[in-house]
């Protein structure tokens, strides 16, 4: 469906990966002196690499539900408008901050940018008339598909769908006006779902679910303004889940009893 022009992004891609790597190497290996210096060229192809590899995704779900017969005029828009939006933002410059585009020129890929604005299926897919479609669509009552095409995935996350419109969305607005903390309860029952332990090893005391299951629970309190919370938590999480949890763990409990190390699963409050 998007194969031509994400082809012709992933080749620019491609070429943006060869000027950095020229950039930061010495003898065809990879120089860390080298890549502090050029750190800003750096970062700039890992948004491109980023940016593409979100097209990518894009595509696999929009042929995923093609193939079901859901692919509708709500997810040719959204898929229209994010392709386009990308692709100008490859062309043109991708903001990294405030203060920081990368463009093709600052790589020397221009020319790999001319062929990528000249890939057929990004004509008019982002234009004024095509985001007021999709709002007017929404606001009449249509929905984006928002299946995962993963069983298991999609039943957590209706979980935690339904755990937000009933524990969650009643209270939140409330709490952020009184800039009051989460409530105890409330982080008890989250803690119940094995929100706190969904990326920590079973040994541990967690359900060893991974990161994907983290970010889609973490999605779902986002909607809910309990993003805070969440996002805080999943930092703590992720610190966990790195490469070298198990050594990391183990290493702990050489300084604290392991019966201590569930209690943030548990929602509890872990004293120093």
């Amino acid at each position: 469906m998007f194969e031509t022009v994400l082809n012709a992004a992933q080749t620019y891609a491609a070429a943006a990966l060869s000027a950095v790597r020229d950039l930061v190497s010495v003898d065809g290996k990879i120089n860390a002196q080298r890549i502090d210096h050029h750190q800003r060229a750096v970062h700039g192809y890992a948004w491109i690499a980023s940016s593409v590899q979100a097209l990518a995704a894009l595509a696999k779900w929009a042929e995923a539900l093609e193939a079901r017969g859901a692919f509708g005029r709500g997810e040719r828009l959204v898929c229209d408008i994010a392709f386009g939006e990308t692709i100008a933002q490859l062309l043109g410059g991708i903001p990294m901050g405030q203060n920081e585009i990368v463009r093709p020129a600052d790589l020397g890929i221009a020319e790999a940018a001319q062929i990528l604005a000249e890939a057929k299926g990004i004509e008019n897919s982002n234009t004024a008339a095509g985001r007021a479609a999709l709002i007017a669509f929404i606001r009449d009552g249509g929905s984006i598909d928002d299946s995962l095409c993963d069983a298991t995935l999609d039943s957590i996350r209706d979980q935690y769908r339904r755990f937000t419109d009933q524990k969650i969305l009643p209270h939140a607005h409330r709490w952020h006006l009184s800039n009051a903390l989460i409530p105890d309860e409330t982080i008890a029952q989250m803690a119940a779902l094995g929100t706190f332990g969904i990326c920590i090893p079973e040994q541990f005391g967690g359900l060893g679910l991974g990161k994907l299951v983290m970010c889609v629970a973490t999605e779902e309190g986002h909607w809910a303004r309990a993003a805070r919370l969440l996002a805080n938590l999943s930092c703590w999480v992720e610190q966990l889940r790195s490469a070298n949890i198990g050594c990391r763990l183990l290493h702990l409990a050489k300084y604290c009893p392991l019966p201590y190390l569930p209690n943030p699963i548990r929602g509890l409050i872990w004293q120093a």
